[in-house]
């Protein structure tokens, strides 16, 4: 789902009085939005990019927000109705898999086939369907092997002198064996004069109950700092205080102030409030790793930078706004590549839509250095990570960069295009990487998102994507949770742990350690993350219209949530049990902190 405000022209007074910066375009005139649904359809998923217009708002299409959304707790006569609080385990289920070898067995030889399962879970029974061609089947000998390394003899010189040994065999000997693995069929043929061929062979195995993926726990609220006049949105944090932004138009009131939120107790408390003038609606909000300085988007095309030397009162330093940031700047991260500080801004609206690099080093004097179009129609977010930038272009999908750590001379002055990836059901929105440090691959988490109603619905899904040769990406798998899509993301890298906002299904916490190409399949061959265990936790998602969580940050072992509706909760990820391995097994606790990501 995109949300975008219709208008959002602020109405009251702005506590700072700073003009708009040099060559920014004038604020739109703007008005409440309506708050009607706006559902998405296949005929509405690519959009014309709109022509740029300085004097027009532009318009994402989307849901067009305004003053009759039901407030917290109260009825939802458009809504989808309630769903469920978690994602169901699936242990239990029969997967068949089929070999056709026809491989000749030679007269006293053999001859070996496999077929590999790669679904974590313990086997409950075993039925193997046979299709050998032979003229004496006493002959053969026929044994099965899992991965384990048990073998179960299946014939043993039986059926004398007959043609053929072709059935279906149940097998309850391998009850309890891991069912993940190659297991290996043997043909031998004993005797001399005949010979035969292996045709085909199928392996159906049923997954113990008890084998289930581990429990989604749910994270415990500990505090909320309640914000109803505004609709609350990005989120980060740093060194005890949480910042949030704020978006479209509610009560009469724009989108155009950053919230400061002390943490250092366990309740939430507003310290402060930073106002943006000429400001309609704000976009990412953006930390540098050293804390020293925050970067914060605005729909007036710039970004306005902060120290943050003391981090209750953020002090403005500069603002910026060139003709390639306009008309919005939605969404910009601050990273570090090669010991100097950069801002990687996304240009959504731009004709064409484009990513904008900044260089922040001294940031009193910010500095456009690079422009370079990408998206389609849309650009709308990034990752930088270990010199690779990952550009999330709508329906164009993710490309990526090299910047410095690709070997092709790239830099963020000049990106060196590497590969793109169009993702299931497009609408890239938004984009983290991790790495197995056992497999060695690297993956890329992605966020699909479509239109939805702010309060009552969301659609879209988390995808993963095989990165591992940034060249040659290939999408492996996927987690879907039914009337509900996803948003942005905080990662647990150290852990191997995604906490994802859902809107209306709250947060949902994703165990993504060890190798996510492996799993419970789909039929289109991508791993199902939900059937495969590894939801492990969720929080503020009653499905009732109560919250609609736009983004989460981590900071010393707690959980913050932006939701849209009430403002910052504070949760508590110590609840949440890691089995010991990814998907199922045994647990233990996770009670460490989370650093931010």
């Amino acid at each position: 789902m995109t949300l975008r405000p219709v208008s959002a022209r602020p109405t009251e007074a702005s506590s700072e009085s700073q003009p708009a910066p040099a060559g920014a375009p004038p604020p739109p005139a703007q008005a409440e939005a309506s708050a009607e649904r706006s559902d998405f359809d296949s005929s509405a998923r690519r959009p014309p990019a709109p022509a740029r217009n300085a004097a027009a708002e532009p318009i994402l299409p989307s849901l067009d927000l305004g003053t009759d959304l039901p407030e917290p707790g109260s009825p939802d006569p458009g809504g989808i109705g309630p769903l469920p609080p978690h994602q169901e385990s699936h242990g239990g289920e029969r997967v068949e898999k089929t070999a056709t070898p026809n491989a000749e067995i030679p007269d006293l030889g053999a001859v070996t086939s496999e077929i590999e399962f790669t679904e974590p879970f313990d086997v409950e029974d075993v039925k193997l369907k046979l299709d050998i061609g032979h003229t004496y089947r006493g002959d053969l000998v026929v044994t099965l092997t899992s991965p384990s390394g048990k073998t179960v003899t299946i014939s043993n010189r039986e059926g004398g002198g007959a043609d053929d040994l072709q059935g279906t065999f149940d097998l309850s000997q391998f009850k309890g064996e891991p069912m993940q693995g190659k297991w290996k069929l043997t043909v031998e043929d004993k005797a001399r004069l005949d010979s035969g061929t292996l045709r085909s062979w199928t392996l159906g195995i049923a997954s113990k109950s008890d084998a289930e993926p581990p429990v989604s726990v749910e994270m415990p609220v500990l505090g909320k700092g309640q914000i109803t006049d505004r609709y609350s949105a990005e989120i980060t944090s740093k060194n005890g205080f949480v910042y949030s932004t704020t978006w479209g138009s509610r009560n009469g009131k724009s989108g155009n102030v950053v919230n400061v939120w002390d943490m250092r107790g366990q309740e939430p408390q507003l310290v402060n409030t930073l106002t943006i003038p000429g400001a309609g609606t704000l976009g990412d909000v953006s930390i540098s790793e050293d804390g020293k300085t925050m970067m914060v988007s605005t729909n007036r095309g710039s970004i306005v930078n902060y120290d943050l030397s003391d981090p209750a009162n953020p002090v403005k330093l500069s603002e910026l706004s060139t003709a390639d940031m306009r008309p919005e700047v939605h969404t910009g991260k601050l990273a570090t590549v090669n010991g100097k500080l950069y801002g990687f801004l996304s240009s959504i609206f731009s004709s064409p839509p484009k990513v904008v690099v900044v260089d922040l080093s001294n940031p009193t004097e910010p500095k456009q250095v690079k422009s370079f179009a990408t998206g389609s129609p849309y650009q709308h977010d990034v990752w930088v990570k270990d010199g690779y930038l990952y550009t999330a272009g709508w329906d164009q999908g993710m490309t990526i960069w090299d910047i410095g750590g690709g070997g092709r001379g790239g830099s963020p002055e000049e990106p060196v295009k590497l590969s793109t990836i169009p993702t299931k059901g497009g609408a890239t929105h938004n984009i983290a990487t991790t790495r197995d440090p056992v497999s060695g691959k690297t993956f890329a988490i992605i966020g699909e998102e479509h239109v939805g109603t702010v309060g009552r619905s969301s659609a879209g899904d988390i995808h993963v994507v095989d990165i591992t040769d940034p060249t040659a990406p290939k999408e492996v798998g996927f987690y879907h949770v039914e009337g509900a899509g996803t948003h942005n993301f905080a990662l647990d890298a150290e852990k191997g742990i995604l906490y994802a906002a859902y809107y209306n299904a709250g947060v949902r916490v994703l165990d993504i350690r060890g190798d996510l190409s492996e799993g419970v399949k789909a039929p289109d061959g991508r791993v199902d993350l939900g059937k495969s265990g590894r939801e492990v936790g969720h929080s503020l998602g009653k499905q009732t219209g109560d919250n609609y969580v736009w983004g989460v940050t981590l900071m010393d072992g707690k959980l913050y949530a932006s939701d849209m509706l009430n403002g910052v909760f504070t949760l508590d990820p110590s609840t949440i049990k890691l089995p010991e391995h990814p998907g199922g097994g045994h647990d233990h606790d996770h009670d460490h902190d989370h650093p931010e990501q």
